[in-house]
């Protein structure tokens, strides 16, 4: 069972959100965007109200959850907006199902995710014992502090830390695993859709790296929030919301 909602008219506009969240994320977003769009935002599978399967779960799964969620729906054309693990899943759909995903705009996430060095595994293992042994709360706690660094931010620190808190260590490894060696690189040519790659200047992951997936797809742009960290929607949401609602009015 996959949790959704749907707020507003117009236009299908899907939201996807990152690994250990939930579409409580889009709070500053959605009643923006439902005044000029049908706005459906989803638990994925194993996060928020969605069902948490102990089956092994992958990015085209996720993908392939939400296409059909939409088709039960009749949705069969809408543009997708997704942050982190979700503008993974937001790449898939665009390659996936290029017939039924109008725009895409995808926010702090490489095309890949490769586990293939030493830093990267010991990050990765890292991540993984804290979870295993700490627990979600103090996982949550330390992403909290990655998100929002600053001094005068501790009360999303304390949100983010509480949210993690509620998400089933299962399926949270699961989610995990289902980014680990995920890559779409050699398929960013065939994206046939226009593209918004949006990144915060503070962002885990380069500008470089989001400028090379802007110019590998056709339709391809960059646009960049200065002075964000990885959770741009809620760090700047007047900002996010104004860049990409000029991007889902435009021709």
């Amino acid at each position: 069972m996959i949790n959704f909602e749907i707020k507003g008219q117009g236009p299908n506009l899907v939201l996807i959100h990152g690994l250990g969240s939930s579409l409580r994320d889009w709070e500053y977003q959605i009643p923006v965007f439902a005044q000029k769009y049908r706005t459906i935002a989803i638990d994925l599978r194993g996060h928020g109200q969605s069902g948490k399967p102990k089956a092994r779960y992958s990015i085209k799964g996720f993908a392939e959850d939400i296409i059909q969620l939409l088709n039960s729906e009749q949705i069969d054309n809408f543009s997708v907006l997704g942050i982190s693990m979700g503008a993974a899943i937001t790449y898939q759909l665009a390659i996936d199902y290029p017939n039924q995903v109008s725009k895409i705009i995808a926010v702090n996430m490489a095309a890949s995710l490769k586990i293939n060095s030493i830093k990267t595994r010991f990050a990765y293992w890292k991540r993984t014992f804290v979870v295993k042994i700490l627990g979600m709360k103090k996982i949550g706690e330390i992403i909290g502090r990655n998100l929002f660094p600053l001094e005068s931010q501790q009360d999303l620190q304390s949100i983010v830390a509480d949210r993690w808190a509620e998400n089933e260590k299962g399926a949270y490894l699961q989610s995990m695993d289902a980014l680990k060696n995920w890559s779409v690189e050699n398929s960013l040519q065939q994206m046939q859709c226009p593209a918004l790659i949006l990144t915060a200047d503070q962002d885990y992951t380069s500008i470089s790296i989001k400028q090379a997936i802007a110019e590998k797809i056709p339709l391809g742009e960059l646009k960049i929030i200065q002075n964000a960290h990885h959770a741009v929607p809620i760090e700047k949401p007047e900002e996010f919301n104004q860049i990409v609602l000029n991007f889902l009015d435009s021709n």
